[in-house]
């Protein structure tokens, strides 16, 4: 089940390696194909996630949401109805009270205030 995903991830080659020979990669591995992010020991594990959210917090609500639905939407489609709806999508968030927050606060060079 997970090989579309796999290969739309890491490309065919890798995945045709990794699916055939089912062998296990390490965490170094990984991260050069693409499969993580980063690399982050245990003992430092929790910090690293509590960094993550707090920078997550930084951004506004509205954006993330639609961004999260963004990302769902545009990995399923094909390239042009996925610049199709990105498209349609930009222009009908620029007048969002988060976006004018942000560019507010960009310009006044301040943190922004999302509303909740």
């Amino acid at each position: 089940m997970v090989s579309y995903f796999l290969v739309r991830s890491i490309g065919e080659r890798a995945a045709r390696d990794l699916l055939l020979t089912a062998r296990l990669i390490d965490a170094n591995e990984a991260l050069g194909l693409g499969l993580i992010n980063q690399v982050v020991s245990p003992e430092l594990l929790t910090a690293r996630a509590e960094e993550l959210a707090l920078r997550l917090c930084e951004n506004s609500p509205q954006s993330l949401k639609i961004t999260k639905g963004l990302l769902a939407r545009i990995s399923s489609a094909d390239l042009d109805a996925a610049l199709d709806y990105a498209c349609e999508l930009n222009a009908s968030v620029r007048s969002s009270e988060d976006c004018i927050e942000g560019i507010a606060a960009f310009l006044q060079k301040r943190d922004p205030r999302w509303k909740a």
